[in-house]
């Protein structure tokens, strides 16, 4: 399975230390796309590619356990990241803030 996204928002729930929103396929965030984690916990299985902008608002934490290729920007304020296999190609990048945390488990290659 395929997604491509337009736009799509994670929302913290009443319990977001119980909750895991999880996408099993594989995912494309468009060029003018925006894909918001808000105070919740987020699982991505398959690989997940980036050209528009994730924006990952804490307390959250995001989980990547396929490849992650960075085009577009991945923005974190305040949350805990972990990627299996990190690839920032140009003119991506990540910004992290006060009390960001990347965990990388892999591979990581910058091309930026």
């Amino acid at each position: 399975m395929y997604v491509n996204l337009n736009h799509i928002t994670f929302i913290e729930s009443v319990a977001p230390s119980s909750r895991v929103a999880e996408l099993i396929c594989t995912v494309t965030n468009t060029a003018a796309a925006m894909l918001d984690i808000y105070q919740t916990q987020a699982r991505f299985s398959g690989n997940v590619t980036n050209y528009g902008t994730v924006k990952v608002t804490g307390p959250s934490t995001v989980t990547f356990l396929g490849t992650y290729t960075e085009y577009g920007a991945y923005i974190s304020d305040p949350s805990k990241t972990y990627f299996t296999n990190l690839t920032i190609e140009s003119p991506g990048y990540l910004k992290g803030s006060f009390g960001d945390e990347f965990y990388i488990s892999g591979n990581f290659i910058n091309n930026s």
